[in-house]
């Protein structure tokens, strides 16, 4: 009897451990791998640097691949990757960061997107670069069992200090 009890109780802790797993992804993704990641990047004191951010998900109207150039610690501009050129909304044809800036991100505001995840939706897997700290993939899901709602953010060819020929596209 008392076998049967403890096969039981090693069951249910087993399935809580899974689950837990399940719903905040890889042991990055928690909010101690989100806090040492977010401090290694802090400690860089990083506030000019530039990377490639694509997104997938079923979101109208938002354009990727895009190169983010940070400087001052706030986006000041946003490429085409394949062009160079300024990247401009399809819809409108003006830089896509005048018409849509809020979704073009610091490397701080992508720890925000982690942060919000964590809190507010389903599922959420993040890998963090271990140089600096930064999210490189963030993955989530919004609601459980729902249909096109899942995000991925990834970023790829992240240079720093920041080149300093970003100045021909601020003008």
């Amino acid at each position: 009897m008392r076998t049967k009890h403890w096969n039981i109780l090693k069951g249910a802790f087993i399935v809580l451990l899974c689950s837990s797993c399940s719903l905040v992804g890889s042991s990055d993704s928690g909010q101690n791998g989100l806090e040492s990641n977010r401090q290694l990047w802090e400690n860089h004191h990083l506030s000019g640097y530039q990377y490639i951010l694509d997104q997938t998900c079923y979101c109208a109207g938002w354009v990727y691949p895009a190169m983010i150039k940070v400087r001052a610690d706030t986006v000041a501009a946003v490429i085409d990757p394949e062009t160079g050129d300024v990247l401009r909304h399809p819809a409108t044809g003006r830089p896509a960061l005048q018409e849509i800036p809020e979704i073009y991100h610091t490397v701080e505001g992508l720890f925000d997107i982690v942060e919000r995840a964590q809190e507010n939706y389903a599922r959420l897997e993040v890998r963090y670069d271990e140089e600096y700290g930064y999210p490189a993939v963030i993955d989530f899901d919004m609601y459980e069992g729902a249909a096109d709602d899942q995000v991925r953010y990834e970023v790829k060819a992240f240079q720093s200090p920041y080149p300093q020929r970003i100045n021909s596209h601020l003008e």
